[in-house]
């Protein structure tokens, strides 16, 4: 006999080849079969708010002043030395007075591959480490340092 599960939504006993997998939970299926799942995102789809994707959601004028306003007024006072040292370098960069040079780590050339500045002292803004994005995300990855702002 197959094993049998209760859904949370309709109450109704179902073998449990009838509920999503789910790795998390206790027994790896979903509390909530798949019909009920299936309706409750086709309903989810016809709402306001699930018509509205992410790729739109900073599109809007209410989104775009938040983000400016949080940038401004908490991550620029947070991390004030970041701020600092990545506006004075990217002055730089605009001003070409320094050129981007090929990744530190695998030798990827900046017109194939885009190449990031990384900062291990926020105090020296001009001392960065050429990486690109696949070699940046794998440093911060190996070294424990958080990607904020």
């Amino acid at each position: 006999m197959e094993q049998q599960k209760k859904c949370r939504k309709c109450n109704i006993d179902k073998v449990i080849t009838d509920y999503y997998t789910h790795r998390q939970m206790p027994d790896g299926h979903l509390n909530i079969c798949i019909e009920c799942t299936k309706s409750r995102v086709s309903l989810y789809g016809k709402t306001e708010r699930g018509r509205i994707n992410d790729s739109n959601r900073n599109k809007k004028e209410k989104r775009k002043k938040w983000l400016v306003d949080y940038q401004k007024n908490y991550l620029r006072k947070k991390y004030i030395k970041k701020y600092k040292a990545r506006s004075m370098y990217w002055s730089y960069i605009k001003n070409k007075h320094i050129q981007k040079q090929s990744c530190e780590i695998c030798n990827t050339d900046p017109s194939v591959s885009k190449i990031e500045a990384h900062h291990d002292d926020y105090d020296k803004p001009l001392d960065v480490r050429w990486l690109c994005i696949r070699c940046h995300k794998e440093w911060h990855k190996y070294n424990n340092a958080k990607n904020e702002f």
